[in-house]
């Protein structure tokens, strides 16, 4: 065998001193142990759009040096465990999104997002209500919208003929 895996163009992990493509042992050793010391430059990448297959393989390439570095808490654990993710996203060349100042970019949970639209139209609403009661003429459109939401506009009784 080449000590390369065809599919996927990563070295072979049995044997090779090679972790998944990641480089030596002890390169990746000292990355891991340099993340965790500064855990605020974990970046870890979104990996869902990677084949799984790929991202295990290099992932078996790791776990030699992961047991080889000890954690006392929990805390320490999930460092190293994202400190992995890290280099696994890096070695994949997989970029965390990042804001302008250099943060992750964190969406909002949708049942939010819902309200805050929902608060930003009804501030619209009630800004296009205000301009109608100081008399200004709106698009009928937006009339026909409102009417339809708030009944704004008296309807006509219709006579009943007898």
């Amino acid at each position: 065998s080449s000590g390369i895996n065809a599919e996927y163009g990563v070295p072979d992990v049995e044997g090779s001193g090679e972790v998944g493509g990641a480089g030596t042992d002890e390169d990746v050793r000292e990355q891991l142990l340099l993340l965790m010391a500064n855990p605020e430059n974990i970046q870890v990448a979104d990996l869902r759009h990677i084949d799984w297959k790929k991202i295990k393989t290099f992932c078996r390439g790791l776990e030699p040096t992961l047991d080889s570095i000890s954690t006392e808490t929990i805390t320490e654990t999930n460092t190293l465990l994202l400190a992995a993710a890290h280099v696994i996203g890096e070695k994949l060349r997989v970029k965390a999104r990042e804001d302008s100042d250099g943060s992750r970019v964190k969406k909002a949970p949708h049942w939010q997002r819902r309200i805050e639209e929902k608060i930003a139209q009804d501030r619209k609403d009630i800004s296009y209500i205000t301009e109608l009661e100081r008399g200004v003429e709106l698009k009928q459109r937006l009339m026909e919208g409102l009417n339809r939401i708030y009944p704004l506009l008296k309807k006509k009784k219709k006579k009943k003929n007898k």
